[in-house]
Formats: C-alpha cells, structure tokens, sequence
C-alpha cells in the first residue's frame, strides 16, 4: 500500500511539476527561515490584503528543514508529502480494517492510492493537504480513547498535541476540537469531563 501510493505520485514528477502562487505563497517564507533567518513568531497572511492569520509558522519550521536538505529544490517538499501520503495510506488501511475489517481497510486503502484527484491534491504543497493525514491520526487516537476505553489525562494530552500540530497547517483543524467536545460531554461525568478537556487543552496549547 506504502509503495503504490508512492509510486503513483512519484512518478514522471518533474514533468507534472507546476511552480505556481500558491508554491511561491509557501516557499517564500520558509525560505527566509533557512537562508536569510528571518525566523517567524506569528506565521504567514493569507495574502497582503486580507491581513488575517492564514495559519502558524510550526508548518514552515517542519517543511524547513526538507527544503535545506533538497538544496533549496521546491520538489524536495513535494517529494516529502508525497512519503507523507505512503504512512498516509497505511493509517487508512488500518483504521479501515480495525472498525470494519480487512476487506474494507484494504477497499479504503486502495481508494485514496488510485484516486487521481488525490493524487494531485496530494502532490500540491499547500497546508490543506496534511489535513488527511492529521485526520486519520486523530480518528485512531480518538478510536483508543472512546472505543477502547483507554481514557487516560495522558492520552488526552496526546489527543491535543494531534491536534495542536494539525492546527499549524490550517484552521480547519479546528472541527476536531468541536468533535472533541462532544465526545467528551456524550461519554463523561461533568467532573471527568473537565478533566479530560484540561488535558485535552493543554496538549493543544503545547503545540500551537
């Protein structure tokens, strides 16, 4: 499953390579981090003339690095979304056949693999795009939490620091927070439910 989706967004990559805004959007601040250290506390506008908070700047430091290391390559962040989408579509086999079994896992899997427009969501670099994964990973935490009854203040921390992390890529991820509420509120005590969410909220601070 690692390969295929490898395989299927890797392939004859520099030729569907499109250096546009949206690349230049991104590229632009993270590489004012590497070469000219302007480091960020705020992160990035949406665009000049908005000025609203397009999202944090954890997402520039962890892309950073893979463009330091690609020699400044804007494929070299490409590429690395691109292993990002294999461990992507492992999680969805997993979590497929764990609530409904083989077949499914293996029918999920394949489904975000071949789909081409997938494909060429996942090879765009924009901060929407790991939203898939960050929701598959939310989705397996929140399945140990509630499914499995595992409903430890540290696992809750844990929950929040997914969701924390995902937040730095784009506010979208806000939704886990409402989901998260509600399963709290649905499964617990008020008493453990407050304690739950302190932990919950803490771990989200800890990574935003």
């Amino acid at each position: 499953m690692f390969f295929l989706t490898v395989f299927l967004r890797i392939y004859r990559i520099e030729g569907k390579f499109n250096f546009n805004a949206e690349y230049n959007y991104k590229l632009w601040p993270i590489k004012e981090i590497v070469y000219d250290k302007k480091i960020r506390l705020i992160g990035i506008e949406a665009v000049s003339y908005l000025h609203h908070l397009h999202y944090p700047p954890l997402a520039l430091y962890i892309f950073a690095p893979v463009l330091y290391l690609g020699k400044a390559n804007p494929l070299s962040i490409e590429v690395a979304l691109i292993f990002l989408n294999g461990i992507t579509s492992i999680l969805i086999f997993y979590l497929g056949a764990k609530l409904f079994g083989l077949k499914t896992g293996l029918f999920a899997g394949l489904i975000y693999a071949l789909s081409f427009f997938v494909q060429r969501a996942d090879r765009f670099i924009w901060v929407v795009g790991p939203l898939l994964f960050f929701t598959v990973v939310y989705l397996i935490a929140v399945n140990e939490i509630f499914g499995k009854k595992k409903d430890t203040l540290l696992l809750f921390f844990l929950l929040g620091a997914i969701v924390g992390i995902a937040l730095n890529f784009h506010f979208q991820a806000a939704a886990f927070v409402f989901v998260t509420l509600m399963l709290v509120f649905f499964n617990y005590s008020l008493k453990n439910a407050l304690k739950s969410l302190t932990a919950f909220f803490l771990g989200v601070a800890f990574l935003i």
